[in-house]
């Protein structure tokens, strides 16, 4: 009842939601993937939750890759930005890397406090 609340304020609000729950950014904790750049230029989007991204299982990169192709379809569709084919192939690229990066970071962080 209050998930659904909460999701309803942040649909009045205008405010996205995760890619697999459904859940509003307005009080869900999205996981940002790094497509572009370091530090502070680095550009990033999120079409999950944290809660979800570490759901998936361990090798869920392609499962996660899903909803990164289905975010930038969106953008793409919605006109957001500018993505000729060179610059969408670079993007998945790079955030395949971080997210095997990022999973090969939790198994590590696991194991080490076995």
């Amino acid at each position: 009842m209050i998930r659904n609340l909460r999701n309803l304020i942040g649909r009045i609000r205008g405010f996205g939601r995760c890619l697999k729950c459904g859940d509003r950014w307005n009080w869900k904790e999205p996981h940002f993937i790094v497509f572009e750049g370091e530090g502070m230029e680095e550009s990033s989007m999120f079409p999950l939750c944290d809660e979800c991204f570490w759901k998936l299982p361990i090798e869920g990169t392609q499962g996660i890759m899903h909803f990164c192709n289905e975010l930038l379809t969106l953008w793409i569709a919605f006109g957001r930005r500018e993505f000729p084919p060179d610059r969408v192939s670079r993007m998945l690229k790079a955030m395949r890397t971080n997210i095997q990066k990022e999973m090969f970071d939790r198994d590590v962080d696991l194991s080490c406090k076995l």
